[in-house]
């Protein structure tokens, strides 16, 4: 009998050995999972022209004359920078569409003493790069270089379109 309880014991204990032995491999297991998480950074490419306009003399005889048409304002987050284009030349034309038209190319350079840059067929229309990001409002000016008829220009109100197209690099 004392060997039959011992036995009874002996297997109970062994039960509750087991059981917290059990218990206790759960409470140490161990799960992985991988999260996924992802963003977009918006892109602040722009370009304004800036509402002052500058008058443009067009008398009769300059050559070569520089003359600043605009203030701008461009940039972009790109760290690569971004470029500046346009077509190579542009023509102003006599509001009644006769008289002698005068040809320019754009430039644009930074506001400061820096030199214009302007568009020539050795740089394609890209008038304007820039290598690192810059912020949207950076203050830029717009320029034309052109030369009048040495004799004579037509008198008038002559007008032109310059557009400029901005991309990332």
């Amino acid at each position: 009998m004392l060997l039959n309880s011992l036995g009874r014991v002996l297997v109970a204990s062994g039960l509750v050995a087991v059981t917290s032995f059990m218990a206790s491999t759960a409470a140490f297991a161990l799960e992985t999972a991988s999260v996924v998480i992802g963003g977009t950074a918006p892109k602040t490419l722009a370009i304004e022209a800036l509402p002052a306009n500058y008058p443009v003399d067009l008398t009769p005889g300059l050559i070569s004359k520089d003359a600043k048409v605009k203030d701008l304002t461009f940039g972009s987050n790109n760290s690569s920078g971004l470029i500046v284009s346009t077509p190579l030349t542009g023509t102003f034309t006599l509001s009644n569409g006769s008289g002698t038209p005068v040809d320019f190319t754009v430039g644009i350079t930074p506001d400061t003493n820096a030199p214009v840059k302007y568009v020539t067929a050795a740089l394609g229309a890209n008038v304007y790069e820039t290598t690192e990001a810059t912020a949207p409002n950076t203050a830029y000016s717009l320029y034309i270089k052109y030369s009048t008829n040495a004799s004579f220009q037509d008198p008038g109100d002559y007008a032109a379109t310059i557009v400029l197209n901005v991309a990332d690099k």
